[in-house]
């Protein structure tokens, strides 16, 4: 086990102590400070051309839903590519994209944002499945947890300061600033991948010509598949994310909320993200102090932690002040922060190197199709019953998905993780 083997590190001991992660961990920081960059600036160009919100809704949807449809390809190529090589390519391609906005001048030049953006998404969703797959061969089991709880802080500060400055680096400095700045972010992420000069993998990939990908996708997915659903531990901790994604819909009303209930405007709407990304950090740094818990017990707490996100998100909706909401807003995404930082460094020990890729991005997609889901659910709520109604059934959604998983994992045939051979990284062998 993690803890008989090796004691757990905080993030800070793994920067200073693991290089070869702190690279991985910038080239992170900088496409996630390059995205909200560019983001801002997008939205609003896409209002200046357009004059519509439908812009806004039909980029949201450019964002992802082709991530959703190019998962399953995505997990096959994380297991049969150079993960380093993934990364590079997946980074200069959203450079190239990001770059092609500063030709959208005109409103008949809208069709193009939405193309570059869906094709930014898709390059997104070949990175993130590699990169979380190249992440255990790169730490060691102790150093696991802390590796997934920085990359969850990061998202967290990301979506908590990058915003802002985004607003203001276009509102100052003007939007071709932004996407430069953006663009310049991802040919540097790719340049730091480049300089970690061990492998991404735990073996070298089978060779596979490029022609054959999808003839050997349908094969390899079922593979995947047979194993995740084989695996008891891995099959719960899917089953898990599916449940996270059930808050899905909250996003929705993190932009509603402010404005049409408590009358704090763009101010509020401010707030209660930057009040997502601390929660969402918060949770992050209190996974990484109880990394030395065993496997099951940390998989009972993210559950608990999910059920933390579901109860409060019963409270937003009825908040009666913007700070009562800013506050549930962080405790919910405190609980949802603890359960993803745990579930993703169970999974990634659970599961061997060959199929890691497919397995992640068959978690991926779980949880994106739920949110997706609800987030649509949501929308049509907000229309027939109203925000605070809205809140409420995802509340109670999400807390019935993890006292179900609780009922069945915990409770009835608790989990063991220790029936399935340890996975070890590279760098421990």
């Amino acid at each position: 086990m993690e803890a008989a083997c090796e004691a757990p590190q905080t993030p800070w001991q793994l920067l200073r102590t693991n290089p070869l992660f702190a690279r991985l961990w910038l080239s992170q920081v900088l496409s996630m400070a390059g995205d909200w960059l560019s983001y801002v600036a997008l939205l609003a160009l896409l209002l200046e051309l357009t004059g519509s919100g439908m812009s806004v809704s039909v980029l949201l949807l450019c964002t992802s839903l082709p991530s959703l449809l190019v998962a399953p390809l995505a997990g096959v190529v994380a297991d049969r590519w150079d993960r380093r090589q993934i990364l590079i390519a997946a980074d200069l391609v959203r450079m190239l994209c990001v770059l092609g906005f500063l030709f959208l001048r005109e409103p008949q030049h809208a069709p193009l944002a939405y193309v570059l953006t869906a094709v930014l998404a898709l390059a997104s969703g070949f990175f993130a499945p590699a990169a979380a797959a190249a992440l255990p061969n790169l730490v060691t089991p102790g150093q696991l947890t802390a590796a997934n709880a920085l990359m969850g802080a990061t998202g967290g500060v990301m979506t908590a300061l990058a915003a802002w400055l985004g607003g203001w680096v276009s509102a100052h400095l003007g939007r071709p600033m932004a996407f430069g700045l953006d663009a310049f972010s991802f040919l540097v992420s790719a340049l730091v991948v480049f300089s970690v000069r061990v492998p991404f993998s735990a073996s070298l990939p089978e060779s596979i010509h490029p022609g054959q990908v999808l003839a050997r996708s349908a094969r390899d997915l079922r593979e995947a598949c047979s194993h995740a659903w084989a695996s008891r531990p891995v099959r719960a901790l899917i089953l898990l994310k599916m449940a996270a994604g059930l808050a899905g819909g909250i996003l929705v009303l993190l932009s509603v909320m402010p404005v049409q209930v408590l009358g704090a405007g763009d101010f509020g709407v401010g707030l209660l993200y930057a009040s997502r990304g601390l929660g969402t950090l918060a949770g992050a740094a209190l996974a990484s102090s109880l990394a030395g818990a065993g496997e099951a017990r940390r998989a009972v707490l993210a559950t608990w932690g999910l059920a933390l996100s579901g109860l409060l998100c019963l409270a937003f909706g009825r908040a009666e002040t913007l700070h009562q909401a800013a506050f549930f807003v962080f405790g919910a995404f405190l609980g949802s922060g603890l359960q993803w930082v745990f579930s993703a460094a169970l999974l990634q020990k659970a599961v061997e190197d060959r199929l890691l890729g497919r397995v992640l991005a068959l978690d991926n997609a779980s949880m994106t199709l739920t949110a997706s889901v609800s987030t649509l659910l949501c929308g049509w709520g907000l229309v027939a019953w109203g925000p605070r109604m809205v809140a409420d059934v995802v509340g109670i959604a999400v807390l019935a998905a993890c006292l179900a998983w609780l009922g069945v994992h915990a409770w009835w045939r608790p989990l063991d993780f220790d029936s399935r051979p340890q996975r070890a990284s590279r760098l421990s062998r």
